[in-house]
């Protein structure tokens, strides 16, 4: 509707990864065709593409018997995961804060407690395993220390990329 108030007339409608790889390919020329993936990791979702790009030969005008060569892609194959993307991520992170910490707070105060039951410390953890998350996408390892999470204990560990990867 807003495309015809604009006076436009649509064609049809693409996908994120298609138009980036309509967007790549819009100026390139390849001898032999080439096959792309393109993929779209988002907070909850995953999105892949599968792209060839190759040309073909077209005459330069009506009259002409020069032909020149037009760029071309086509989508192969598409995938989507909604279970995969950064907050899967987060909540594997989240897991294993929370995990070391209820073994460190059940050895120190001998109970069976649960960090997962206190909203407020979880929120923490959260916020944290987000960051962790980040630090770890350009970074080997990074140390978190959180102090008096919850009972006027700290939570205090190193996590390392190669951890991250483990888990995820």
């Amino acid at each position: 509707d807003t495309a015809e108030l604009a006076g436009f007339k649509v064609l049809s409608l693409i996908d994120e990864n298609t138009a980036s790889a309509v967007n790549y390919g819009m100026d390139k020329l390849y001898e032999e065709p080439q096959i792309y993936i393109f993929y779209n990791l988002g907070a909850s979702s995953l999105q892949v593409s599968v792209i060839k790009f190759h040309y073909y030969e077209v005459p330069e005008s009506k009259y002409s018997k020069k032909t020149k060569k037009v760029g071309s892609i086509e989508v192969l194959g598409k995938g989507w995961d909604p279970t995969l993307g950064g907050l899967a991520f987060d909540h594997r992170l989240v897991d294993y804060m929370a995990d070391h910490f209820n073994r460190e707070w059940r050895k120190a105060r001998g109970h069976d407690k649960d960090i997962r039951d206190i909203p407020r410390a979880m929120t923490k953890i959260r916020l944290q395993a987000n960051k962790v998350k980040h630090v770890l996408s350009a970074n080997q390892e990074i140390p978190v220390h959180m102090d008096s999470l919850y009972d006027d204990m700290a939570l205090s560990m190193h996590i390392t990329r190669a951890q991250f990867e483990e888990l995820c």
